[in-house]
Order: C-alpha cells, then sequence, then structure tokens
C-alpha cells in the first residue's frame, strides 16, 4: 500500500499508491529517460488513477508511413512533450527560427533535461508527499510539489516554474473526459460524475485553456500559460470531495 521512488537501471519513477483494490488510489511520475528509447517525460506525471484514469499521457498519433513497421508507430521519443502532465518550455534559438519560418513540429521544446532531482520524499499515515525540481531547460527550473493524501482524500500537484524574460511556458494535463463545470472546475464525466479536476492558479498574469480532445482517446486537454514565471496547482478530488471549496491560503 505504501508509496514507494524508485531508480533502477536507465529509468526512474515515483509511485503513489493507496490500496490495491480496483478503486484505489494510483499516480505514477517519471524522473528520468535516459534509456534507448528517449521517452520525453521526465518530471510529469504519466497517470493519475482512482478506478479509472483521470489524467494520462496522449499517446494516440499516427504511424510514420514512410518507416519500417517496428519503427513508425507513435511511441517512445516520438511522443512530443506537449502530451504529457507536465512543464513545456517555448523553442529558442534556431529551432524557434525554423517553427516560426515554416510552422513545422510545433512551438514547444522536446529536449527535457534527462534527469529530474528528488528533493524530498516522504510517507506518512495521512499523506504521502513528493518534490522534485527540472533544471538547466532553455533557462528554466520547474519545482514540482505532490501531495497525495490516503483514505479517498484528494491529490494535489504545486507546479512552480521560472524562466527567461519574456520566455513563454506551460503546464499541460491531458484528462480522461469532461467538461468545465465552472471556472477552472472541470468534472470528469468518464468517471460518472464521481470525479472533478480544480486548477488554481497562484501567481499574477497568467491563462488557463481547456480543450476538447477528438480522437479514441477523446478527454479534455487543460493548459496553463505564463510568461517567465509560473505558479499554478491542480486538485484531483473523488466522491465526496466533488464539489468541495478549495482556495489559496490568505486568499478566501
Amino acid at each position: 500500500m505504501r508509496s514507494l521512488l524508485a531508480t533502477p537501471g536507465t529509468s526512474g519513477w515515483i509511485v503513489f499508491r493507496d490500496g490495491w483494490g480496483p478503486d484505489a488510489t494510483y499516480l505514477l511520475v517519471n524522473l528520468r529517460f535516459t534509456g534507448w528509447h528517449r521517452y520525453k517525460a521526465t518530471g510529469t506525471v504519466t497517470l493519475v488513477y482512482q478506478g479509472e484514469a483521470l489524467a494520462a499521457d496522449v499517446l494516440d498519433g499516427q504511424p510514420f508511413s514512410w518507416l519500417p513497421v517496428g519503427r513508425s508507430l507513435f511511441r517512445d521519443k516520438r511522443i512530443p512533450r506537449e502530451n504529457l502532465n507536465g512543464l513545456v518550455v517555448a523553442k529558442t534559438g534556431m529551432v524557434a527560427v525554423l517553427y516560426t519560418l515554416t510552422g513545422f513540429g510545433g512551438p514547444w521544446a522536446q529536449d527535457p533535461p534527462y534527469y529530474a532531482e528528488v528533493v524530498a520524499f516522504e510517507t506518512g499515515e495521512e499523506m504521502d508527499r513528493a518534490h522534485i525540481r527540472l533544471t538547466g531547460w532553455r533557462g528554466w527550473q520547474q519545482d514540482r510539489w505532490i501531495y497525495f493524501y490516503h483514505n479517498g482524500g484528494p491529490v494535489v500537484v504545486v507546479d512552480e516554474a521560472l524562466g527567461p524574460a519574456g520566455a513563454e511556458g506551460a503546464v499541460t494535463w491531458h484528462l480522461a473526459g469532461g467538461e468545465e463545470v465552472e471556472t477552472h472546475r472541470y468534472r470528469l464525466a468518464e468517471s460518472g460524475g464521481s470525479a472533478e479536476v480544480l486548477l488554481l492558479p497562484l501567481g499574477e498574469g497568467g491563462q488557463a485553456e481547456a480543450l476538447e480532445r477528438a480522437g479514441s482517446l477523446s478527454g479534455l486537454d487543460v493548459a496553463y500559460y505564463s510568461t517567465s514565471a509560473l505558479r499554478v496547482a491542480m486538485a484531483f478530488l473523488y466522491g465526496p470531495w466533488v464539489g468541495a471549496e478549495v482556495w489559496i491560503e490568505g486568499k478566501k
């Protein structure tokens, strides 16, 4: 039942778990991607699960028809960083110039650091928590705090990222279905209304966006954008916590 920190071989992750039953809450965090596939998920939340997936990587894409079958699938190092649940930062240098001129490849950088530093990891009877950090990514540093409450309690992910003056960054989340029922509150339809996500801006100047995602992995893509600095929290609420009022301490 305990959450754990694991860093074997060329991969590493933090696994938060609140039991082994089908309705247990589960959260997986990637720490590094130094293996052969170069999966660009450093510092991202791969899965939030509570009876079913509530947020997950978007791994749906078209195969590359000009490549051999074994190399053509949309997976591993070909998954765009913006399809994951974490920080994205604007391209810089020549790749940014090429994108501006051609529009090819999207605006976001695809070269995150190989490692996320585990600043803190603690387990407890009421809550498990972790603090991880990305540094040296095109001038950006991101701190991510995860608070994983037991016994059906919420999961809260807090992000703070600082970058160069004028540089754009965002934190992206990919929710499994749902709709915005009020400002920054997203009810997850796949859960039958028994789960929701609440976005909490923690600073000034940011902007949230929610777009419906079509295809076999339909859902809701939520992003919080800001320039040079961003602070935002996401709270996953289940069962009796749905509809709960959440506020920033001192700003109610």
